[in-house]
């Protein structure tokens, strides 16, 4: 019996096609919880972005955040990975050196260093508005997430000088950068021990690569119709497109409507 599910959010729960979460969605949403199901969000996201776009006033019981690197249960913060001082420091050397745009999420923000047209286009192909301009406070700012705009080649020589981090793709060749010890796979995995749920009693659903790493902790894999190849693969169910009912066929084939 599935007690949990979590939800990635792009292309899973939100629609970048109609710019909306579908009918079909919230529907799954109340008749699942009237169940007794538990509903998570878990997402690369910052709640930031999330309350510009009113998603989070979605029905959830908790959130995994910023991949991980933030989970929410019941309204408090039960686990956070920041970046070390010792990466941050590397990544803002070369900012000096050679400056490139950066988004910087912090504990209850989220700001960018510079625009261009890069990330003007990707921010808006994810409908998440400009985040103000400022530079980093490496004396105030406790980041929970980077994410670079630069090459493959200069970041990977950038990543080799950190100690602590990892990278995630999110679509568009766009880089996620965390605390190795967060993801969300291990974020899934707080939430379910603060609650007592067993692996084979929860449901993971995504569609792009970075939740591949969901399918570590949930006991159940599913991949919505509108997913990647690689995610498809790995899933043990896969669903409708989100604009086609997606998320209610994946909880109707799961039991949990």
């Amino acid at each position: 019996m599935i007690k949990a599910a979590f939800l990635d959010i792009d292309g899973t729960v939100y629609s970048h096609f109609s710019a909306s979460v579908p009918d079909s969605a919230f529907a799954a949403f109340s008749a699942a919880r009237k169940k007794g199901v538990k509903l998570f969000g878990c997402t690369g996201r910052h709640m930031a972005e999330l309350k510009s776009m009113n998603l989070d006033t979605l029905p959830f019981d908790g959130w995994v955040l910023v991949n991980g690197a933030r989970c929410i249960a019941a309204g408090k913060v039960i686990r956070q990975k920041p970046i070390s001082g010792h990466d941050l420091q590397v990544l803002m050397r070369e900012l000096q050196k050679d400056p490139f745009p950066v988004i910087f999420l912090s504990e209850e923000d989220m700001f960018l260093n510079m625009a261009s047209e890069k990330v003007l286009k990707d921010l808006d192909s994810i409908h998440t508005p400009l985040p103000p301009i400022r530079q980093m406070d490496a004396d105030a700012d406790i980041l929970v997430q980077v994410i670079p705009y630069i090459d493959d080649e200069r970041w990977h020589h950038i990543e080799q000088q950190m100690k602590e981090v990892r990278s995630v793709s999110w679509g568009g060749g766009a880089l996620d950068v965390f605390h190795k010890d967060a993801g969300k796979d291990k974020g899934m995995e707080a939430i379910m021990d603060h609650y007592g749920f067993a692996k084979d009693e929860v449901l993971a659903v995504g569609d792009g690569p970075n939740d591949l790493a969901c399918a570590r902790a949930a006991g159940h894999m599913a991949a919505m119709g509108n997913a990647d190849a690689g995610l498809k693969n790995i899933s043990e169910y896969i669903g409708r497109h989100i604009d086609e009912d997606g998320l209610w066929d994946i909880f109707s084939h799961y039991g949990l409507i």
